[in-house]
């Protein structure tokens, strides 16, 4: 019930199923994908979460392909979860993120073991602003490599890297804003603007789901309406990635129009 984020590997395909205002309980579940993209549910492949509804926000296979990532944003955990030979989940070990509200996560192609996550509330507390984490994947266990790191910017939702490893980039709903961060050479990361906004989406809009083009000369970023107190129609944001990871707009919004509903993104 609820499913809100996938993640596909390798003919394996796992969902992550909130159940948020349900009786039913949240879980990621995987299915073999065949030559003609039809689902096959994988036996001992539906795992329940570390509570019946903690608010889950993304599921990632690992660059290995022998783990499965879920973000919890409401009980501030990670979890991790083995993938068997045939596609089935071990029982998930939790891990506490070192930010409040874990959301958006992404693996550095440049550095498989590194995981970059977005944390929604920063560093709690009397500090709303958002933050980003840095952590290293190993043997199944998260160890923090720096962060949180603030953007001193309002509710990061998603997370995107590029594909040398050198940026990062998370979108901040609530301030309409992209904010950039590069990865250094030791895994650590930095914000690429003294106060957090590396772009701007439009400002009636909540910039939400971000991808990247193929060789990761553009980033796209979808621009949604549908919690405004009137929704309407969601619109696409566009930059150009220059080489110190400032972003140029290439894309005007204003020219494309989708659904009020849509909430989803993926690029080529």
């Amino acid at each position: 019930t609820g499913p809100v984020s996938l993640t596909y590997r390798d003919g394996l395909l796992y969902v992550l199923n909130a159940a948020n205002g349900s009786t039913e309980t949240a879980n990621v579940t995987g299915f073999h994908v065949d030559d003609n993209g039809k689902l096959h549910p994988i036996s001992g492949a539906t795992r329940p979460l570390s509570a019946a509804r903690p608010n889950p926000a993304q599921v990632q296979i690992d660059p290995s392909g022998r783990f499965l990532l879920v973000t919890e944003k409401t009980t501030n955990l990670i979890d991790v979860y083995r993938i068997g030979s045939n596609g089935s989940l071990s029982a998930a070990t939790t891990f506490s993120s070192v930010g409040v509200y874990p959301f958006g996560m992404a693996f550095n192609p440049a550095n498989p073991q590194e995981v970059i996550v977005d944390d929604g509330f920063g560093l709690g507390g009397q500090n709303p602003t958002g933050a980003v984490t840095a952590y290293r994947l190993a043997h199944g266990s998260i160890h923090l490599i720096n962060g949180p790191v603030q953007d001193f910017q309002v509710a990061p939702c998603w997370m995107v890297i590029t594909r040398d490893g050198h940026f990062a980039y998370t979108s901040d709903a609530d301030s309409h804003a992209i904010s950039g961060y590069r990865i250094n050479k030791d895994a650590t990361i930095t914000l690429l603007n003294a106060d957090g906004s590396t772009a701007q989406t439009p400002s009636d809009t909540f910039p939400l789901e971000e991808g990247l083009s193929r060789d990761s000369h553009y980033l796209y970023a979808l621009d949604s309406r549908l919690l405004l107190p009137t929704p309407g129609p969601a619109t696409i944001s566009g930059f150009a990635i220059h080489h110190n990871g400032s972003l140029t707009s290439v894309v005007d919004p204003t020219q494309i129009t989708l659904p009020v509903t849509t909430i989803g993104l993926a690029s080529e």
